[in-house]
């Protein structure tokens, strides 16, 4: 694949996993559905079930001089933060931005920054705890030959590097989740048009704790299937979480239950007559998980973000989706204390927080309101239980992103 195919190809996929899809048709499904969905009541912002609100204890905009967008975040101990995500480095071409990462302190400053500054376009869609104190970012990169691979690079608390591996044939991969193993290692996620049943595919890849491929499988149909989420098991295998169909015509949720060994176990199509997207999987303390994402099929806008209960055998307990008449997605969750859930995303067009209680029912929502197209990427709750929020900022400054990261707390309502 040349170069120019290959921009083309990540500049849909980065497009995708943020933008709307409008003026598409409908359909009526037309293969056996596993699973039959009854949507839950719409949610809207500004229809609080219960008496917390949201506090804003930080806004901060981070900013490089390049043009950065966070896709990822987690807590360090010094109670700071590490960023991944891409930078533009100054330049609308996709082929000139780079994976970056951030070391942000707990009030919001940035310590260092390290973008990857290699030829060709790569992006750095997670970050993760490795062991001794050590860091992954995981992502794609664009190759020697033009295509792309899925990619994983250690790091330490400085930004150093330890060690790059790449995994993938000779087409195009993307890889856009990971989880570490508690036995050491890691298992990653994304999309493969090397192998499988044609078309894009499941990409499902399991390492060792130095990233080197152990295993990896292919999962799919002969569209487009394509996976942005895992859920770790107790047994050690995982849901992989993401969707089947096609651009044209729609996209379905689909959902993969896998052992250690990468075997299949099962797998679950909720078919709707639209555009269904599964997002993220979080796993849950019974063995079933919840899973964010968007959909139209169920909502009465362009799209509503989505919380969805499965049962560890993938059976739906309920959905409850999330928005207005405009575009509004939810791409993570992280869970509460008190068993509840925050949510990020966007609403049209503004980063925007949902805090859910364990039924998924709205508590309060947050939207930072800009005039451009802001985002939000990615949320944890911190330590003390505040909301960790981070994204992409384009109202500002103009015409590159500027890295956003946002911190809620809650208090109880007058």
């Amino acid at each position: 694949m040349d170069k120019r195919s290959l921009s083309s190809f990540l500049l849909v996929a980065v497009m995708f996993s943020c933008s709307p899809l409008n003026g598409q048709p409908s359909r009526t499904p037309d293969k056996e559905e596993t699973a039959l969905i009854t949507p839950g009541d719409e949610q809207f912002a500004g229809e609080p079930a219960h008496s917390l609100e949201a506090n804003l204890v930080l806004r901060s905009l981070l900013d490089t001089g390049k043009g950065e967008v966070g896709t990822s975040v987690i807590e360090l101990e010094d109670g700071g933060f590490l960023v991944a995500g891409y930078d533009y480095s100054g330049s609308e071409n996709i082929s000139n931005w780079d994976a970056l990462v951030m070391r942000i302190s707990p009030d919001g400053d940035l310590v260092w920054s390290r973008s990857s500054g290699q030829k060709g376009a790569d992006y750095a869609w997670v970050v993760r705890e490795a062991q001794k104190g050590n860091f992954v970012i995981v992502g794609t990169q664009e190759s020697d030959t033009g295509d792309s691979d899925g990619y994983m690079q250690s790091f330490d608390a400085d930004g150093n590097e330890n060690w790059l591996r790449t995994y993938g044939g000779g087409e195009n991969e993307i890889l856009w989740a990971a989880e570490p193993i508690p036995e050491g290692g890691f298992l990653l996620a994304g999309q493969t048009a090397s192998e499988g049943a044609g078309g894009l595919d499941f990409y499902v890849v399991r390492t060792d704790v130095d990233g080197h491929e152990i295993w990896s499988h292919a999962f799919g149909t002969s569209v487009t299937d394509r996976a942005f989420g895992i859920g770790l098991n107790p047994d050690g295998g995982a849901l992989i979480a993401g969707f089947t169909g096609e651009f044209e015509g729609s996209m379905d949720f689909l959902f993969l239950r896998i052992d250690k060994d990468g075997n299949e176990l099962w797998r679950r199509v909720i078919a709707g007559d639209r555009f269904d997207v599964a997002h993220d999987v979080l796993s849950l303390a019974d063995g079933g998980f919840v899973i964010s994402g968007y959909s139209s099929s169920f909502s009465p806008g362009d799209h509503d973000g989505f919380l969805m209960r499965l049962t560890p055998e993938g059976r739906m307990l309920w959905m409850q989706t999330y928005g207005s008449q405009a575009d509004d997605r939810v791409l993570h969750v992280d869970q509460m204390d008190d068993g509840g859930f925050a949510l990020i995303g966007y609403s049209n067009w503004d980063l925007a927080i949902w805090r859910v209680d364990s039924g998924g029912e709205l508590i309060w929502s947050y939207r930072d309101e800009g005039n451009s197209q802001d985002v939000g990427k990615d949320i944890i709750v911190a330590n003390n239980g505040n909301i960790v929020a981070v994204g992409g900022n384009k109202s500002e400054n103009p015409p590159f992103d500027d890295m956003i990261l946002v911190i809620l707390s809650e208090r109880n309502t007058p």
